[in-house]
């Protein structure tokens, strides 16, 4: 059982990864991002919903469910890893939320100036 439950934690690992490539993949191609604007806007949501995990206290619960894990003891490396992550997105979540709004004021400044160039 033990071998199943890595092997769903490595599936799991491996969907994950594809879909934060595929959330590159649309930001860079359909949105046009540089590179920093394109860490901040996909680094976000990542912290944000990590953050919110761990601030509930919620992500052993969330691995267990999701990687059908139900001996916390064979598995606590996986929550080591889940532990780390929250803890990056607990010191990441300030600067990245100030960073994404300031993207997100600054192309709003930079629309209405364009607009202006337009009508003149």
């Amino acid at each position: 059982m033990g071998t199943a439950n890595s092997i769903n934690a490595n599936f799991l690992g491996l969907v994950a990864l594809w879909r934060v490539a595929l959330l590159i993949f649309f930001l860079k191609r359909l949105a046009g991002l540089r590179l920093f604007p394109l860490i901040v806007v996909t680094l976000f949501p990542l912290v944000l919903i990590t953050f919110t995990l761990m601030s509930l206290n919620l992500e052993k619960v969330v691995m267990n469910l999701m990687g059908g894990l139900n001996n916390p003891s064979p598995n606590d490396a996986a929550y080591m890893v889940v532990s780390t992550l929250g803890l990056l997105s607990v010191l990441l979540i300030v600067p990245v939320a100030g960073c994404y709004l300031s993207l997100v004021i600054y192309h709003q400044i930079y629309e209405r100036l364009a607009e202006r160039e337009d009508r003149a």
